[in-house]
């Protein structure tokens, strides 16, 4: 079930079957993206996002996500 509601949010429409390539194949860019920004290997890259969403969810938990994106603007 959550696989087909995500599958709804994805445009241009993609399949249930589908989802999980489509979101990995996104992930994969956005880390290119951040490595080429940042100057870092892929490995400190995907330690980052790690980190950063390890911060967002223990932040989240405290006292809401939107307390997180007042830090970063």
């Amino acid at each position: 079930m959550f696989i087909q509601l995500v599958a709804q949010l994805i445009y241009p429409a993609v399949t249930r079957d589908e989802v999980m390539q489509f979101l990995w194949q996104h992930m994969r860019c956005d880390v290119d993206i951040i490595h080429t920004a940042v100057s870092c290997s892929l490995d400190d890259v995907i330690v980052l996002i790690h980190l950063l969403l390890k911060h967002m969810l223990e932040d989240r938990g405290r006292s809401g996500l939107f307390t997180y994106v007042r830090c970063l603007t």
